[in-house]
């Protein structure tokens, strides 16, 4: 799983949670122009990313870690890279649906957590 199911958010331990954050990251700076996101459907919408990335932001301020609040700033692609005309955000993402989440937790199991 590269992102896990964003119900799993608030019950990921720390290191997963910021793990989330890197790769949330890392998509919004090299993959928003190929549309292809690993974890997702191809017709993940760029908006779909950057609210699951809000929603571990949330989670990761709830827990007293610290990030680049510019990360807020859904056109935002990080440092030396160029920011995006626009983008809409989502409400939530469709990719993750009840078997998305049910092979989550199966992954989850397999490496010996428990949720």
């Amino acid at each position: 799983m590269r992102l896990w199911h964003y119900l799993l958010i608030p019950k990921l331990d720390n290191k997963r949670l910021v793990k989330q954050h890197s790769e949330c990251c890392s998509f919004r700076r090299t993959l928003y122009k190929k549309g292809n996101y690993p974890g997702c459907k191809k017709d993940t919408d760029i908006g779909e990313i950057h609210w699951y990335h809000y929603e571990i932001m949330k989670e990761m301020r709830n827990r007293g870690f610290k990030y680049d609040q510019k990360w807020h700033h859904p056109c935002y692609r990080g440092v030396d890279m160029d920011e995006f005309d626009t983008v809409s955000m989502a409400v939530t993402v469709k990719c993750h649906d009840d078997e998305y989440l049910s092979s989550c937790l199966e992954t989850l199991r397999s490496k010996g957590v428990t949720i």
